[in-house]
């Protein structure tokens, strides 16, 4: 080099630290030159080149203040530089300084290697003050921890706050969550801070709520209705109480259906529905009266003894359909069904359709039956010529007959109308709601009419049992 100009062959410099450590900025750089110490050192060729160690930490994206709570976990996009701002791979110390002097960061933390790019760091700052700071520098620079090389992030501590359904556990220099003891009364011991949920485990039916009435929180706590919630076990967020419920259900004990979706016949599965599912209406009154008249011309009644076996056997087997036929679309769910005068088959009915209806619509098929009979017990009294026409077919033991069938539905639309769940909430008020659909009060203007039928029908099965028991009923014969 003569004359501060590179006059032969060149264009490079190494290990250069031409700003020193005490410099704001890199050095200015120029395509024909490098200001240096208010001379210019002049190369002969370009571009020019220069490869030195770290000097220089640089912020990707980010603040030099964060908000953390303690323990949790924060990041931070870092990239270390050479001197003209070449991005450069380098081993980053870092170190916690507090007012108390009791910090630290998690194990492993305190010597990070990044490569010649943003890189992303994770830290965990854990300290019994209201603040700290996190000291960043390049390691195996020249300037260490002095100057450009060095950068310290403001950290202040958030309030330890935890997810629905979870506690802070009591630590001075961390912020850790676990289940609310409330939970753990009922068995739900295995909960989740980073994604805060709680594991419903497969021996738990309940369903949780927390809500907030008059300033006092806490969770309202019950048993689902057979199929409402969804299987267990299950992680399940409580700040979203519908994660709980199974089939497109959500609201209060999962007893109504996702807005837009209608509740399907058969079974708990809320869907889209449509008003022209109304047309079933036809096969079903044509179903009974085929139903009738088979009972009839066939003469199979409970007064001749031919099906006892049959309608007990179904009756018993309705009853358990849980434990006996769990499966929903096999033929002989179908068939007990349809002999204990049920639909059996999942079908839509009308757009719109809620636990109320479903329930009361349980007795429609059975009272369009005992309707029809009983058109045909008056048509065999006032009328000798249909009488005849019946000959020794008898009309009451066949109304028996379908009493019998329908026993077993009656005695689920009895159960399902009578059925409630005592909620119990924050401030110590409690609140009696209709099983199937929270939403409804118990003996409100939407319970009554199930109520009131349900109790009628329970008057008059027991009497029809009584009867049944002490008689032989009445036989309908020609004048």
């Amino acid at each position: 080099m003569a004359n501060n100009t590179a006059t032969h062959s060149g264009a490079q410099i190494y290990g250069g630290l031409l700003d020193r450590c005490t410099a704001s900025q890199s050095v200015e750089y120029f395509s024909n030159g490098l200001d240096y110490i208010n001379k210019t050192v002049k190369f002969s060729t370009e571009p020019l080149s220069i490869s030195s160690i770290p000097v220089q930490l640089k912020f990707c994206n980010y603040s030099r203040s964060d908000s953390t709570k303690k323990g949790h976990t924060f990041k931070i996009s870092v990239m270390a530089v050479d001197q003209v701002g070449n991005p450069i791979n380098a081993t980053i110390h870092s170190s916690v300084i507090t007012e108390s002097g009791v910090g630290r960061l998690k194990e492993g933390q305190t010597e990070l290697k990044i490569g010649n790019h943003c890189t992303e760091l994770e830290y965990n700052v854990f300290s019994q003050d209201s603040s700290a700071q996190l000291e960043l520098y390049a390691a195996d620079g020249p300037c260490i921890n002095l100057g450009i090389s060095r950068h310290i992030i403001n950290i202040s501590f958030l309030d330890c706050t935890c997810p629905i359904g979870l506690t802070p556990i009591l630590s001075p220099t961390v912020c850790r969550c676990d289940c609310d003891p409330v939970l753990q009364q009922y068995q739900i011991t295995n909960c989740s801070e980073e994604n805060g949920t709680i594991k419903l485990e497969s021996n738990t039916n309940k369903w949780i709520e927390y809500i907030n009435i008059t300033n006092e929180t806490g969770y309202v706590i019950s048993n689902c209705a057979f199929d409402y919630c969804t299987e267990k076990p299950v992680n399940v967020s409580l700040s979203n109480p519908d994660e709980q419920c199974a089939h497109n259900r959500s609201g209060v004990l999962c007893g109504e259906c996702e807005p837009g979706l209608s509740l399907v016949l058969a079974t708990s599965r809320c869907e889209q529905c449509s008003n022209s599912y109304l047309l079933l209406l036809i096969p079903f009154a044509l179903a009974g009266i085929l139903l009738v008249a088979l009972i009839l011309i066939l003469n199979i009644t409970v007064a001749t003894g031919k099906i006892h076996s049959l309608v007990f056997y179904a009756n018993m087997l309705a009853a358990n359909r849980a434990i006996a036929v769990p499966s929903l679309n096999n033929f002989l769910t179908v068939f007990v069904s349809w002999v204990n005068l049920d639909l059996g088959i999942e079908t839509c009915f009308y757009d719109g359709m809620k636990s109320q209806a479903k329930v009361l619509l349980q007795l429609a098929f059975p009272t369009y039956l005992f309707l029809l009979m009983f058109f045909i017990i008056i048509l065999s009294k006032y009328f000798n010529s249909f009488a005849k026409f019946l000959s020794n077919r008898n009309p009451v033991a066949a109304l028996g007959t379908l009493i019998l069938l329908s026993y077993s539905k009656l005695l689920r639309f009895i159960i399902a109308a009578l059925q409630h769940r005592v909620l119990e909430y924050p401030n110590s008020s409690t609140d009696t709601v209709w099983l199937y659909d929270g939403t409804v009060q118990y003996f409100s203007h939407d319970h009554i009419p199930r109520f009131v039928a349900a109790a009628i029908i329970l008057t008059a099965c027991g009497l029809f049992t009584v009867l049944l028991f002490l008689g032989n009923g009445f036989h309908v014969v020609p004048k």
